[in-house]
């Protein structure tokens, strides 16, 4: 390679995610090198500055927000047939999400794939080889460049999980059978409003009922297939009525929502983080009046997005006291989620 081809490709190293998919159209050779995993794995090393997105899901609909420019409008990226119920994500790594595709017949098998809102690159992710229960709860994560899910087999009937657990690679095309699951926890039958995955390590909210159904969490290490368990942080306060584990700079936090019973309007949110291997409370929030119902989180938990059913989704910024509104309405608040992710070059195939 001549030294302006070389130089030719330190500049396109630089350059972001959104310049990057315009500059593919220019010519093919960029486009044959952009695409190239190469080129993917020394940009992901030069940690290039990007400017977070929101990924909203609407039923079978996802919308991409960028909020580059004022811009405050979702752009359509994403439908799915008028005969699929719904999308529901198992959160994102490296810029890609993991999603599910839920059927309202059950004569048509749920379907999961692999996507790429950047690229639009999908991968269909075949089915497990196992049939045990009927319940079935996943996590999405990477290990060096390889992206990897973990399905947990739940039996419906005793509501625990089965000692038998698969994961699944990308790079192979293949599930993996492993046997060390642990059997005293209940993950929730539905996948966290929240990215919950940390350092490689997956985390679901569970129920315990050595302790009064008390809220616990259940991990799983991707690096090497293992299971632990981790105390939840205790509040002062009453049972909130909804918590979630997140992400924040790159620490695990702990979401508590506190609502009135009587008008389910959220009143209070609590955010904890891990530090040092121990829970310190963060934030002790009490938002807008206008943020009825909390739809998700963004910048480092900065930020509080939610609304009402049929008005425009809001955001509050309690750092700053500041309140703005979106160009999007919220439709059934069980089937509008909202997920942030850094827009990625990362491949679904080698």
């Amino acid at each position: 390679m001549n030294l302006g081809a070389d130089l030719e490709m330190e500049v396109l190293l630089r350059l972001r995610v959104k310049s990057l998919m315009r500059f593919k159209c220019v010519q093919r050779s960029w486009n044959n090198l952009i695409k190239s995993p190469y080129f993917v794995n020394r940009r992901s090393k030069l940690h290039i500055l990007e400017n977070p997105s929101l990924l909203i899901i609407e039923k079978s609909r996802l919308k991409l927000l960028t909020c580059e420019g004022g811009n405050e409008k979702p752009i359509l990226i994403k439908s799915f047939p008028k005969y699929i119920e719904r999308i529901e994500s198992y959160g994102s790594c490296n810029g890609v999400f993991c999603l599910k595709v839920i059927y309202p017949d059950e004569t048509w098998r749920n379907k999961l794939i692999a996507w790429n809102p950047t690229t639009n690159e999908v991968h269909h992710i075949p089915r497990a080889p196992s049939f045990c229960g009927k319940g079935f709860l996943y996590g999405f994560g990477a290990v060096n460049d390889d992206f990897k899910i973990v399905k947990l087999n739940i039996n419906v009937t005793t509501k625990m999980l089965y000692p038998l657990v698969e994961v699944y690679n990308l790079s192979t095309k293949s599930w993996k059978i492993i046997y060390n699951c642990p059997l005293t926890m209940v993950p929730h039958q539905r996948p966290s409003r929240y990215n919950a995955l940390v350092n490689g390590v997956y985390h679901w909210i569970t129920r315990s009922p050595q302790y009064n159904n008390a809220p616990n969490i259940l991990c799983f290490n991707f690096l090497n297939n293992k299971f632990q368990q981790l105390q939840a942080p205790n509040s002062h306060h009453s049972m909130p009525s909804y918590c979630d584990v997140i992400e924040i700079k790159g620490s695990l936090g702990y979401a508590m929502q506190y609502q009135n019973c009587l008008y389910m309007r959220l009143l209070e949110l609590e955010i904890w983080v891990m530090d040092q291997n121990r829970w310190t409370k963060k934030y002790m929030i009490k938002p807008d009046m206008s943020i009825y119902h909390m739809c998700g989180l963004w910048n480092d938990c900065a930020e509080i997005l939610g609304g009402k059913a049929g008005q425009l989704l809001k955001s509050y910024d309690h750092h700053r006291n500041k309140l703005r509104q979106f160009q999007i309405e919220i439709p059934e608040l069980n089937h509008f989620w909202i997920y942030e992710f850094v827009p990625s070059m990362a491949p679904l195939s080698k």
